[in-house]
């Protein structure tokens, strides 16, 4: 099965759909008035993902904050396992088990020193700061995955505040 985001019509919210990868029972996994995305598949079969669930916005703009999800495969049992201040964003699974994931936060570092890799576990705990905190420019990290085999990300660097388009690094 592939899992995915996406929303039928201009003005609704994004939503967690699956299909299987023959195309046939495409089915939508979550619903409401909220953007639900960026899902990835964990290895006990739930589907972890980023949601504006959290009900607030950035402190320093008009964006929705946001932070992660998992529901069971069929789309029940909806828990929030991230409390961020801010948003976390592109969960991704390590090959221990934990989550890879982009936090925007202001913990230690100034309004401009961007979006940091974090990691943290589908049921909330250990959370640690993979790479990112003391770095200045480019000063936010998108869409980090595992390199398999390795204990290194490759990433997409670029700037805080503009659209997620920059160069791909590796980081460890």
């Amino acid at each position: 099965s592939l899992v995915f985001s996406y929303k039928e019509k201009t003005y609704e919210p994004f939503h967690i759909w699956e299909i299987n990868t023959d195309g046939t029972e495409l089915r939508q996994l979550t619903r409401g008035p909220y953007h639900d995305f960026s899902p990835v598949y964990y290895p006990d079969g739930r589907i972890i993902f980023t949601s504006s669930r959290v009900e607030s916005y950035s402190m320093c703009q008009n964006y929705l904050a946001c932070a992660l999800y998992a529901i069971k495969p069929d789309g029940s049992d909806l828990r929030r396992f991230d409390y961020t201040t801010l948003c976390t964003l592109t969960p991704a699974v390590l090959q221990d088990g934990s989550i890879l994931c982009t936090r925007w936060e202001y913990q230690d570092k100034n309004i401009f020193g961007g979006q940091g890799l974090w990691t943290v576990c589908p049921n909330g705990r250990q959370l640690k700061l993979y790479h990112g905190n003391t770095f200045r420019i480019p000063n936010a990290v998108y869409g980090a995955r595992e390199i398999p085999g390795t204990r290194t990300a490759i990433v997409v660097w670029a700037g805080h505040h503009t659209t997620p388009l920059g160069d791909l690094a590796i980081v460890d």
